[in-house]
């Protein structure tokens, strides 16, 4: 967020050391993403669901993170003319700030856990709703798969 900010002031200022501001900003906000929020939908979906929905669960948020980045990309410069530059940079730092607040405050620790522990933390304190819908699809999945072997047996 820090660097999108800076990012944002970059278009307040006059003159060529704005440029090179422009450029510290820039590299430091893919650096702290690279590190951060970028890789965590895909870090956090392999370790979350449950094994028996696991590619269920990993298959939809990442579909989701791919329509997150589809509209981020589809209004970026409707936002620049809307909001101006700078203006759209501090909205994607709130939208940082946002994020990284949901991941303290939601997302459970994993690290130094073995997978069948989160999996008992999530049963023992109801698993996250994302997690619960993607086990009852795959349990109706399996149970219409049962049901149409009987038929044919």
């Amino acid at each position: 967020a820090v660097s999108l900010i800076i990012l944002g002031t970059t278009f307040l200022l006059p003159g060529k050391p704005s440029g090179w501001l422009a450029l510290v900003g820039m590299l430091a906000y893919r650096m702290a993403f690279s590190i951060s929020l970028g890789p965590l939908p895909f870090i956090i979906t392999a370790e979350v669901f449950p094994a028996n929905c696991r590619a269920s669960g990993a298959a939809v948020c990442w579909a989701a993170n791919w329509a997150a980045n589809f509209v981020v990309s589809l209004t970026f410069l409707p936002m620049l003319q809307w909001m101006t530059p700078a203006g759209t940079f501090y909205f994607y730092a709130a939208i940082c700030v946002a994020a990284v607040w949901f991941v303290w405050s939601q997302v459970p620790e994993t690290s130094r856990r073995p997978l069948e522990e989160l999996q008992g933390a999530g049963e023992a304190n109801g698993a996250p709703r994302i997690a619960q819908v993607a086990i009852v699809e795959q349990s109706e999945a399996m149970h219409t798969q049962q049901v149409s072997r009987e038929r044919l047996l």
